[in-house]
């Protein structure tokens, strides 16, 4: 046989047990996993002393479970809890939005809860109101003053007259023999007199002071009614001449009759000295003729208290 026969022959053989082997491999089994590769350990029988059955050319390699995170002291319980998945994430084409880590905190804090809700329900407090004032509408602010204003007194006698008057018929719940024509320092000076001196005095005396016995309030005229004198305090509403006292017994004192008398000329003593420094002049019996028969209170302007 020529070489090139035995060339062809040796090809044919090749390519007949290259088709063999193919086909071999097409038609054969799978192969069962090596012992050595499973994932199970092999079981040990009888006795946890005994070898197993089979020993293994290889040592099972077990897969190693996932670590678990665990909380330490310096770290946070919730820290080993994975976050968990949302359950419907965004879509794909739209990225999840995240707060940037530049966003000011305040807009992670919700808005405080609006009150108007509460507030319908809670009434709200009544605005205080000032106490009433005793001294509105009284007569020259003073309550204890009963009377009325009267208008101005114009006179053609130089000196007299009357601004801002008013006529008196009670002070302190005391009656006034006839109205005090008088200004309104005038009025307060009497009402304070008749409170802190007067009604004092008489309760200390055991004595009932029903009414003052009025002589003069206000009147054009010169002093002690002498022609050519200056006028007097009378004629411009400052002054008040007091003749008696009238008391609750039905009883009276009289300034004329009653002067240094037991307690009835203790109280006129008495109410006369204190006068002074509450008007600006006092006069009385001793202090000249004139005055001999009752209390002359004035508050003149622009000079000392004068008290005879």
């Amino acid at each position: 046989m020529t070489g090139g026969g035995r060339l062809a022959r040796r090809l044919a053989t090749g390519l007949v047990a290259l088709a063999a082997g193919y086909a071999g491999l097409a038609g054969s089994p799978a192969r069962a996993t090596p012992l050595s590769l499973s994932p199970i350990p092999p079981l040990h029988h009888g006795s946890p002393d005994m070898p197993p059955a089979v020993a293994p050319s290889t040592p099972a390699v077990a897969p190693s479970a996932p670590a678990i995170a665990r909380p330490t002291d310096s770290a946070p319980l919730t820290s080993a809890i994975p976050p968990a998945r949302n359950p419907s994430p965004p879509p794909l084409s739209q990225p999840a939005l995240q707060p940037s880590p530049e966003a000011p905190l305040a807009s992670l804090i919700p808005p405080p809860r609006p009150r108007t809700l509460l507030a319908s329900f809670v009434a709200p407090a009544p605005a205080p109101t000032a106490p009433p004032d005793p001294t509105q509408g009284a007569l020259c602010g003073d309550p204890a003053l009963g009377g009325h204003p009267v208008a101005t007194i114009r006179s053609a006698t130089r000196g007299c007259g009357l601004v801002g008057g008013v006529e008196i018929t009670r002070i302190a719940g005391l009656a006034l023999s006839q109205p005090a024509l008088v200004d309104c320092p005038t009025a307060l000076s009497l009402s304070r007199w008749t409170q802190t001196v007067l009604l004092p005095s008489a309760r200390n005396l055991n004595l009932g002071i029903a009414g003052l016995e009025l002589a003069d309030s206000y009147a054009c005229r010169p002093r002690n009614n002498v022609p050519g004198s200056k006028i007097s305090e009378h004629g411009r509403g400052a002054a008040i001449d007091i003749a008696g006292i009238t008391l609750k017994n039905g009883d009276s004192i009289s300034v004329l009759d009653d002067w240094n008398r037991g307690r009835k000329g203790l109280l006129l003593a008495t109410i006369r000295r204190a006068a002074c420094g509450l008007f600006t002049t006092v006069l009385g019996p001793g202090s000249d003729r004139f005055h001999r028969g009752h209390l002359h209170f004035d508050t003149a302007r622009g000079r000392g208290p004068y008290c005879r």
